[in-house]
């Protein structure tokens, strides 16, 4: 798989040469906007270091032993996670009961910050007003709204 800019969504990208001992730094969204999502990140390489004296264009022939090669280097930012991390501890569920037997009839919701889930109990609250809601935290229950008689 080829790496593109556009796999990058922020922070900075670091060049630097052995050789010339430049280094420069670029932010990557500025970077989306002067070059574009679909360049490589090798081309990318190329166009910032061209002004290295040390460069040679593709396919230029094989340098004598004498001569100093361009040694520029790429260091990206961390690519972008297609998933969501979870954050730690344990969630507050949103369910609402069963008249008949007891039982769970829906989950709900699945919040990992009690304001977040009073927020969401209120709005089920609203929903479905002859219902049993509530909160929990695995056998806790945070907070209840009972049927209604």
């Amino acid at each position: 798989m080829v790496d593109r800019l556009g796999d990058y969504a922020r922070g900075m990208v670091r060049i630097e040469c052995a050789n010339c001992r430049r280094v420069g730094r670029y932010d990557v969204r500025n970077l989306h906007a002067r070059f574009g999502l679909e360049i490589k990140v090798v081309d990318l390489l190329r166009a910032l270091s061209a002004s290295c004296r040390h460069q040679q264009p593709p396919g230029a022939l094989k340098l004598r032993h004498d001569e100093a090669a361009c040694q520029a280097r790429i260091t990206m930012p961390r690519r972008l996670s297609p998933a969501l991390s979870t954050p730690g501890g344990m969630p507050y569920t949103i369910e609402t009961w069963n008249i008949e037997g007891g039982g769970i009839e829906l989950h709900l919701a699945e919040l990992y910050r009690l304001d977040m889930a009073e927020a969401a109990f209120a709005v089920v609250c609203a929903l479905w007003p002859a219902t049993e809601v509530t909160i929990r935290q695995r056998a806790r229950v945070v907070r209840r709204r009972s049927r209604p008689r």
